[in-house]
């Protein structure tokens, strides 16, 4: 599966949630290593700016809602289909 459509898949995965998700469900769901989905939170949080959080309590990632309380969007993407 290219990059690119993981990063899709990570961020249909987040947007579709409203509670997080651990780390082996992304692995499972994505089908990829430890590391690769590590990776792929990484790149989302850091270089495209998703507004990811790790919820320690409920052991899992999610996206933060915006101080407007709008959901995040991936850039240039619509999930909605």
């Amino acid at each position: 599966m290219a990059k690119f459509d993981r990063i899709y898949d990570l961020h249909r995965l987040l947007a579709g949630r409203r509670t997080p998700i651990a780390l082996s469900d992304l692995m499972e769901r994505l089908n990829c290593s430890r590391s690769t989905a590590l990776r792929l939170v990484s790149l989302l949080k850091d270089q495209l700016g998703a507004p990811i959080d790790f919820d320690r309590d409920l052991g899992g990632y999610r996206y933060q809602p915006g101080p407007d309380g709008r959901a995040y969007e991936l850039a240039g993407l619509d999930c909605k289909h």
